[in-house]
Order: C-alpha cells, then sequence, then structure tokens
C-alpha cells in the first residue's frame, strides 16, 4: 500500500493498516514455482526495502537446496573490528567454522529476515570443516563451497582460481572455502553460464567489497 494512502488516513485507521502488515509478514509463505531443480521460490524472507527470492539448485526426496537469486549484503567473511574485541574462539586463518559472517548470519540476520513459518521450513545442515579433522557446524544459512559450486556447476567446464585484481568485487560474491587468510568469491551468475570458465578469485577474507550469496536447505512441501 503506498505510503501516501496511510498518511491520508486517520490515526486509527493508520494503526489497523500497521496491524495488517504485520500479521502479513507473520504468515508470509513463500511461492514456489515448482519444487525442483530450475525452479524458483519467491518472497521467502524479507529485508527492510525488498522480499528475497530464490533459485533452487539441487533437490533431495522434499528438501530443495537454494541459493539467494542476487547478492543479499556487502560484508566481509571476517570482520577485524571482531578481532580488536579479543574473542577468544577467533583465528586471523579463517574458516567457515571462525569466521563472524557465519555468526552473524545465523543469529542476526535470520531473526530478521524470515518470520516463525519460514525459519521452521529451513533445515539444519551439516556443514563439514575443509580440513578434513572431523570438525563441523550446524547451520541454517550458509555459503556454497568451492567444491559444491564444482559439483553443480562445474561439468565439462574449465576450472580457473586467481587474484582479484582487475575484478569488480561488488559483483563477486564469498564460497566459505578459504585459504589461509585469503578466501575465494565467484563474480556475479558465471555459474549459470555454461559458456564460461568457473572462475574463483583470491580476496584477502577481511574485505567489505565482496558479496553474500545465501544458500539453505528448505522443505519444498
Amino acid at each position: 500500500m503506498r505510503t501516501e494512502l496511510i498518511d491520508d488516513c486517520g490515526l486509527a485507521d493508520k494503526n489497523a493498516i500497521l496491524t495488517m502488515r504485520v500479521l502479513a509478514s507473520y504468515f508470509r509463505r513463500p511461492y514456489i514455482t515448482k519444487p525442483a531443480i530450475g525452479g524458483f521460490v519467491h518472497d521467502f524472507g524479507q529485508l527492510p526495502k525488498k522480499d528475497l527470492n530464490w533459485h533452487i539448485i539441487d533437490v533431495r526426496d522434499n528438501e530443495g537446496l537454494l541459493i539467494s537469486d542476487e547478492i543479499i549484503q556487502l560484508n566481509p567473511l571476517n570482520n577485524p573490528v571482531e578481532f580488536i574485541v579479543g574473542s577468544n574462539n577467533r583465528s586471523m586463518l579463517t574458516t567457515w567454522l571462525s569466521c563472524t559472517l557465519r555468526d552473524s548470519l545465523n543469529h542476526i540476520f535470520i531473526k530478521a529476515a524470515f518470520n516463525l513459518e519460514e525459519l521452521n521450513i529451513i533445515l539444519e545442515t551439516k556443514i563439514p570443516s575443509e580440513k578434513d579433522d572431523g570438525r563441523f557446524s550446524i547451520d541454517k544459512l550458509f555459503l556454497l563451497s568451492k567444491e559444491e559450486i564444482l559439483n553443480l556447476w562445474g561439468e565439462n567446464r574449465e576450472l580457473e582460481v586467481k587474484r582479484s585484481g582487475g575484478v569488480d568485487l561488488k559483483n563477486c560474491w564469498w564460497t566459505r572455502s578459504t585459504n589461509g587468510i585469503l578466501a575465494y568469491c565467484v563474480y556475479g551468475d558465471d555459474m549459470f553460464d555454461k559458456r564460461k570458465n568457473v572462475t574463483f578469485y583470491e580476496v584477502d577474507a577481511t574485505t567489505r567489497e565482496v558479496g553474500v550469496r545465501l544458500s539453505m536447505w528448505i522443505k519444498l512441501y
């Protein structure tokens, strides 16, 4: 509803409209074009100025793996400010298990972007350490790894790993794969275009210029 229409209402009507908006958000349900690879999930999650939409990129039984259809925010994988604070469980050698982005996505962002009904649809996912050390995390929101991207889109395509010089980082998005203080990101929608190589760019994990495209497993029906 347009703001000018609300402004023309009396106080009681304004309160009623705002209440309806809150209730609509609380009971918001996603619209799934088809519960299969290549399908699309509309209006699942909400930021202050936009609804969140998702590609379905993998399916198992009645569960679907999603990736956001665009970059949701620009954020470092590891926030250097939090290192200054001196948290005991942090290391400048970035991993998904220790990075600050994982914490903020699964404790702050998730509560702000999804209502209770949506949270019940999002599944907990076991994310193994890429160091094969037996460690893992349990997360609802996560980033895809290099290996997952290659399994999903890498068939019959060449793999390249480059330093980030010359690429527009604001059109790149993080993977959860790291190499010491560096992390790997992907440019735009290149992984969907089979005519292009799969290229990963090495970037300092503390840079604020790289975007976040979230992934999650959800119950499709």
